[in-house]
């Protein structure tokens, strides 16, 4: 960070889902799972490359050094294809949900050149950390199954909610589709369009 300070925990989810490494990794997973025989040779090549290469040796310093202060007889293994996408795959969802709403759209629309998206001024502030502990205080998330009825919500969180759906579909979508050249949004932007005139109809 910059001015020395500290980074917060957003900034720190922020750059973590920013990171292009992180992005190639889930999209190249995505690819593997949604693309047939292309997704599989994308996967395959993205694992083999020095980027790849670059995070297996940084995680194995990591747990050799972790090692030598416990006196662990041994070293560490190099982590498997499987071993890195999981990790990093984790490193998304524990991050994700701490990016401002401004933040995420700033990211995906860097990824995601033909996505339509609309976010209004007074959305961007709210993360889904945030929109969680509001629909808690207001009772609107089943203690069953942990699913949230944004009916007990206000307009704006309810707005907020349904854009941070969005945004994440939009954000999983290009890092798989940047890896295979392709860019349509066609569905998720319908989406958001429907969305935004639900909340801001137009006077007719």
């Amino acid at each position: 960070m910059t001015n020395g300070k500290k980074p917060t925990l957003e900034d720190i989810a922020k750059m973590t889902l920013d990171a292009p490494s992180i992005q190639k990794v889930a999209g190249a997973n995505s690819a593997h799972n949604n693309f047939g025989e292309e997704g599989k040779s994308v996967y395959e090549m993205y694992m083999a490359s020095k980027e790849v290469k670059d995070i297996r040796e940084k995680d194995y310093q990591e747990r050799k050094e972790e090692y030598k202060s416990r006196k662990v007889v041994g070293d560490p293994s190099y982590l498997s294809d499987g071993d890195v996408t999981n990790k990093i795959l984790e490193q998304i969802e524990e991050n994700r949900p701490f990016v401002y709403l401004g933040d995420l759209e700033e990211i995906v629309k860097s990824i995601a050149p033909n996505f339509e998206f609309e976010l209004p001024e007074e959305l961007k502030k709210y993360n889904y950390s945030t929109l969680t502990k509001i629909a808690m205080e207001k009772g609107a998330i089943d203690e069953k199954n942990g699913t949230v009825d944004i009916k007990r919500l206000s307009k704006e969180e309810q707005e907020a909610f349904e854009k941070y759906n969005i945004l994440v579909k939009a954000y999983d979508k290009a890092c798989s589709l940047n890896m295979l050249n392709l860019y349509s949004f066609t569905e998720l932007n319908a989406i958001d369009k429907a969305v935004t005139e639900k909340y801001h109809p137009k006077e007719k």
